[in-house]
């Protein structure tokens, strides 16, 4: 795009303190410049775009217009051409140019600038990092975080997993008891037929199998005369079979060969005669009457079974008609439910002992791949403890999860997700070895690889944990008239252990558990039982006693050695290796994704499900407000991303639903089950003496010996902004907000500040009557809690910290003008709440900007306390006490916060700004 060299710098003196050598000057008949979006140069010191001008430029992409005009342009004042090159940098005072990374490698977390490239340097120093790379993830900019994508070096990666064992005796306990349970379920046997009966009926179908394929054969016009020859390729071509029926059409024809029908040279197969076209020998009378005789499951079994052969099957392996129309009916899920009875019986017995041996206090962690229609699971559910129980149900189908819903909608402690077992369970966002249990009902099988997909289930498992796998353990060819026709069937790849179907024996699984290093393996059917016949059975499998468990707090400490703390990842995941584009290049958009930070755990180890109706009915309105499938009743509203708006939501629907509570209680009592216990006790009564909320007060954190801190709101009039500071604040230190009296009930806004802060007063005297007072105030708060103080002061009262929180005392309007480019708070607001509730935020909104804009500020005697951004907007320029020393005649004192206006008030700054409270305060 330009001449290769373009910029030098001569090195002669290095300063330790640089971070790198200067990119430096531009060369002759070349020039460089750093832009703003706007185009216009940046000041000394601000990053912006790098580009580059002059003779050196190339003409553009060959034949590539679009590409061009991307990437260079005619600069809109000057009329010059400028390549841009993709890089960032900074002029520095002496002129040079610092070069300050790519601009697709660079993010703007908390306030701070990162340079994502350090940070993989810094980790890839790590002797058991091989490869990684950092994203910032999240949908805006108060919820990002740092991601880190490791992929460790195999031969000393040792030092980044810990290894975790569980008590082998008790484990071995535990095995007993399940396997005795097990095994007593198997006895009690479904049939009430005898074996040989049974055996003579299954014969029958096998030949309506032969029949059935015979005839579908011919349909398709091939094999109706003898010395026919066609090979797998010549048959799907000619009959149009559907590819995917390729294994399918291989073993039938293999079993015509069996049958004497067909001869193979080959890959190809001959007619000897033309294949029949009617079914063999009819049932004898008096297995018909033995049949007729049985009753229970053995004749809902036997009703599913074919009578005579299959008429469509020509159109099912040529796609007229497609064989999920099959499996997605309700006759498919009934029979599902026979097919399966007693296996689902077993795996009932097994769970039940699990439950039983839970020991007091232990959440027990269910997680089912492969739900589908939750044949298995509705004999599950009913026995597991709800307060006690996390279950996930997935499957790689959103139908299947919807139906799910629906159909375990009593069950409010099951989740629901979608999870393809055939992929890293870690890279899908779970967390290696959490579950206790993890079930398999009839899905192993339908995997491209059975031992890859054992891997992902044991890295699922904690060290002892159990797979309850029901599976088949025989493969008969009257299977492909049913099972043998679905979707996925026949994906199997693994080929050096299942060679024409995906059916494994009993001893193959056990061999292939045991080499994965699963401790111990047991199947539950009776030998010589009509169940083992058929081979439908329970697999129980216990995973290793002790595990390699990742160590994230390894990288983390390695880190902090060498990087400020803004700049260290909140996760770090594990990956085989790095997802690559065509060029060679490391795909971003291809790494796994990551939950946003209220998802970013696929369940939550302390969830406890609503007990009583009130619980119910706040979980639901919880639900809805903050727009989460589930609400545990210990979740913290705030912490779930609740606010004092979304609060006055809960509050509204809550007394809708007859539910008497008021704003400031949802402060005091954030969770489900403190407010459920609040409004069914006396303690309403209680909370109504002891409230020391009024109409703008909100007792954010009322408990502590110490003074209280009062904060004031900004211009959106919400007291939110200080409830994760009260999360960082002493422990000891209460903590009130003072927010816009409109939102406790509708009365007209207060216009000036003048008279805000006189109102302010009077409410903070209901529970501190008298000096001396903390004030703190946040943008707009700040003008507010100095005229506070001022009117404190005049009343003969003590104000000991006057905190004003990155305002400006002269350059306000011109403050806000820049801040609110980078977002807009009327439109944020309108979005955060209903139609008829968004229009009276905007106008209190509005109403406090103006108020603030008309206040003209008077000297203070006292001091005051300035705590700034860090990252202020390009374009205010400011001293360094923001105007302040002009006004105060007790001095300023300033402290700096990481980040900018915004996230100052967010994780992590908030924690500093916490820490310079508490310094403050304890001056």
């Amino acid at each position: 795009e330009a001449s290769i060299w373009s910029i030098l710098y001569p090195i002669e003196q290095v300063d330790p303190s640089w971070k790198s050598i200067p990119y430096g000057r531009p060369m002759a008949n070349q020039r460089f410049y750093v832009l703003n979006h706007a185009h216009q140069l940046c000041p000394v010191w601000v990053p912006g775009q790098l580009y580059i001008g002059g003779m050196g430029l190339a003409n553009g992409y060959w034949r590539d217009e679009q590409k061009t005009n991307a990437s260079f342009m005619i600069h809109p004042h000057t009329g010059e051409r400028l390549y841009k090159t993709g890089d960032l940098g900074r002029y520095l005072p002496d002129g040079n140019i610092e070069f300050q990374g790519r601009e697709d490698s660079q993010v703007k977390v908390n306030g701070y600038r990162i340079e994502l490239g350090e940070i993989e340097a810094a980790l890839q120093q790590h002797r058991g990092v091989k490869e990684a790379v950092v994203i910032a993830v999240g949908e805006s900019r108060e919820n990002q975080q740092l991601v880190a994508y490791i992929v460790p070096k195999s031969e000393e990666a040792s030092s980044l997993f810990e290894t975790e064992r569980v008590d082998y005796s008790k484990t071995q306990q535990l095995w007993k008891s399940l396997v005795q349970a097990g095994h007593q379920q198997a006895q009690n046997d479904f049939w009430d037929i005898d074996f040989e009966t049974f055996s003579t009926l299954w014969k029958h179908q096998d030949r309506l199998y032969v029949t059935s394929v015979c005839r579908a054969l011919r349909k398709l016009g091939v094999y109706n005369s003898a010395g026919e020859k066609h090979d797998i390729d010549d048959l799907i071509t000619h009959c149009k079979i559907a590819p995917r029926y390729r294994k399918w059409l291989y073993r039938a024809l293999k079993e015509l060969v069996k049958e004497g029908f067909l001869q193979q040279q080959g890959k190809v197969f001959e007619s000897t005669d033309n294949l029949p076209n009617v079914a063999g020998e009819e049932l004898s009378a008096e297995v018909q009457a033995k049949v007729a005789k049985s009753h229970g499951l053995t004749k809902r079994w036997i009703d599913l079974l074919p009578v005579e052969p299959t008429e469509n099957l020509a159109d099912i392996i040529t796609e007229n008609i497609h064989s999920a129309e099959i499996y997605a009916s309700e006759e498919t899920s009934g029979a599902y439910e026979v097919i399966f009875a007693q296996c689902n019986a077993i795996a009932r017995e097994i769970i039940q002992t699990v439950v039983q041996a839970l020991e007091p206090g232990k959440q027990l962690r269910i997680l089912e791949v492969g739900g589908g229609y939750g044949t298995t699971t509705e004999h599950v559910l009913p026995l597991l403890p709800p307060d006690r129980t996390t279950y996930i149900f997935t499957d790689i189908s959103n139908f299947f999860l919807q139906k799910a819903k629906e159909n375990f909608a009593d069950y409010p402690f099951v989740r629901y997700d979608l999870l393809d077992i055939e992929k890293n369970p870690n890279a899908q966002g779970y967390e290696p070895h959490k579950f206790d249990v993890v079930i398999a009902a009839t899905v192993l099988h339908n995997t491209r690889s059975i031992e890859e997909t054992l891997k992902h289930i044991r890295s699922l498992l904690v060290p002892g944990g159990l797979l309850i796998a029901i599976e088949k353990t025989k493969f008969y060819r009257s299977f492909d008239l049913s099972m043998g026709l679905q979707k996925g069937f026949e994906r199997f790849e693994d080929e050096q252990l299942r060679q024409e179907h995906p059916v494994l024996s009993k001893e193959q699984w056990q061999k292939v558990l045991s080499d994965l290093e699963f401790e111990t393996s047991v199947f539950m059917n009776r030998p010589d039982s009509v169940a083992d016949f058929i081979g439908f059975d329970v697999l129980l499998a216990r995973s290793p006693s002790s595990v390699k468990r990742f160590n994230p707090s390894e990288l983390r400490d390695f880190l902090q050695k060498k990087l400020p703390e803004y700049m260290i990842p909140a996760n770090y995941i594990l990956v085989d290796a790095l997802p690559l584009t065509p060029n060679g290049k490391v795909d971003r958009r291809s790494l796994p994704q990551v939950k946003s930070l209220q998802e970013n755990t696929k369940y939550d180890e302390t969830y406890v499900a609503p007990q009583t109706k009130t619980e119910q009915l706040l979980a639901d309105i919880w639900a809805e407000v903050l727009r989460l499938d589930n609400v545990g009743i210990h979740g913290n509203f705030f912490e779930l991303g609740g606010d004092s708006l979304l609060g006055i939501q809960v509050i509204a629907k809550a007394n809708q639903q007859g539910i008497d509570l008021k704003p400031q209680q949802i402060f005091q009592y954030p969770t489900i089950a403190e407010l459920a216990g609040l409004v069914s006790s006396d303690r309403t009564v209680e909370a109504a003496k002891s409230d020391t909320s009024s109409g703008s007060l909100v007792a954010i954190k009322p408990h502590g010996s110490k003074k209280p801190l009062f904060c004031i709101h900004s211009s959106s009039g919400s007291a939110d902004s200080f409830i994760q500071l009260s999360r960082y604040i002493d422990s000891d230190q209460p903590l009130y907000g003072l927010q816009s009296r409109e939102f406790e009930r509708e009365q007209k806004t207060i216009p000036t500040i003048e008279d805000m802060a006189a109102h302010y007063i009077e409410a903070i005297r209901n529970v501190h009557p008298t000096g001396p007072y903390h004030l703190c105030g946040w943008s707009m708060g700040g003008i507010v809690a100095y005229e506070m103080a001022r009117q404190l002061k005049s009343s003969g009262q003590q104000v000991e910290l006057l905190a004003l929180l990155d305002i400006m005392a002269d350059d306000r309007e011109k403050q806000l003008e820049a801040l609110s480019a980078q977002i807009k708070t009327t439109e944020l607001l309108a979005e955060m709440l209903a139609a008829d509730r968004a229009s009276t935020v905007i106008s209190v909104n509005q109403s406090n900007v103006q108020a603030m804009l008309n206040y003209s500020l008077q000297t203070y005697s006292g001091k005051i306390t300035l705590l700034k951004a860090i990252d202020q907007p390009s374009s205010i320029y400011s001293n360094p006490y923001f105007g302040w020393d002009k006004y105060v005649i007790g001095g300023v004192e300033v402290h700096e916060i990481p980040g900018d206006h915004f996230s100052m008030m967010a994780t992590p700054n908030v924690m500093v700004l916490a820490e310079k409270l508490n310094y403050c305060l304890g001056k």
